[in-house]
This record gives C-alpha cells, structure tokens and sequence, in this order.
C-alpha cells in the first residue's frame, strides 16, 4: 500500500494517515513510516511509472489516438497550434463618377452601363448601379402599333 500511495503522489503525511501502528491503533509517524518503508517509498514512484509507461505502450501499439497524441504532446513537447482566419472582408471603395468613367475609358471598358454616362455607388454597398433613366421603348418590344404585332 505505501509503494502505491507513494508512486501516485501522496504526501508521507497523508499516507501516516492511512497506516495504523496494530498494537495502538493509532496512525503512525512519519519517521516510522520512513524507517519500517525504505523500500517502499523508494520504489513507489518508479513502479507506478513503469506500470503507466506499459499500459500506454499498449494503448499505443493497439493503434489508440488518444494515447499516440498524449504522447507525443508530453514526451517531444508537440502541441497543438490553432490558426484563425477572418471570414469577412472590409472594403470601401471611394471613387467619383468622373473619375470610374476616366479609369474605365483607360481601360477600354465601356464607360456607359445601360445607357447612363455616370455609374453611381450605392452609398455603403460598394455595387455599382446606373443613374436613373427613363425608360424608354425600344422597337420591337410591342411599343408599335398592333398591326405589327406577331400573331401567334
């Protein structure tokens, strides 16, 4: 009992407390228990050791994961390492109209967006939309007159 107590780290004063002189009753001392235990308490923690360092070789060799990260982690000091990355993106784009028609031009992209000379932003949404326009018909769309009409 005292090599058990001893190899799971319990204090001498404590394992006083669970050894009982049997003429007294009473627990004994920790100088007895150094005298009548030498043995004992160097072994204690040596023996515990080995019979872990076995138990974890087989969980180990059984292929268990657990045991594998246990391991390495606290025999070649692996840790984990988390990386956080942010999802979103902050952007704001200022620009005047006047200058995305310039750029555009440069570019030799169309400068008009159905029909508007000045795309606008939409304030806060970075989307780039044309300036209202009349809508206006085009022919062919049914704007003439019915005779044109298709018939169908």
């Amino acid at each position: 009992m005292v090599q058990l107590l001893v190899g799971v780290g319990i204090s001498h004063e404590q394992i006083c407390k669970c050894i009982r002189n049997p003429h007294t009753r009473r627990p004994i001392g920790v100088k007895t228990l150094e005298r009548c235990f030498p043995q004992e308490i160097d072994r204690g923690r040596a023996a515990t050791d080995a019979l872990v360092a076995t138990m974890l070789m087989e969980k180990i060799k059984e292929g268990n994961v657990t045991a594998i990260i246990w391991f390495t982690k606290n025999r070649w000091g692996w840790a984990d390492h988390v990386e956080t990355h942010r999802t979103g993106v902050d952007l704001k784009i200022e620009i005047s109209p006047e200058d995305l028609a310039r750029q555009l031009e440069e570019r030799g992209l169309a400068t008009t967006i159905f029909g508007t000379d000045k795309p606008t932003m939409i304030e806060g949404s970075g989307t780039l939309v044309p300036e209202p326009v009349e809508p206006r018909l085009l022919e062919g769309n049914g704007a003439g007159d019915v005779a044109t009409r298709s018939r169908h």
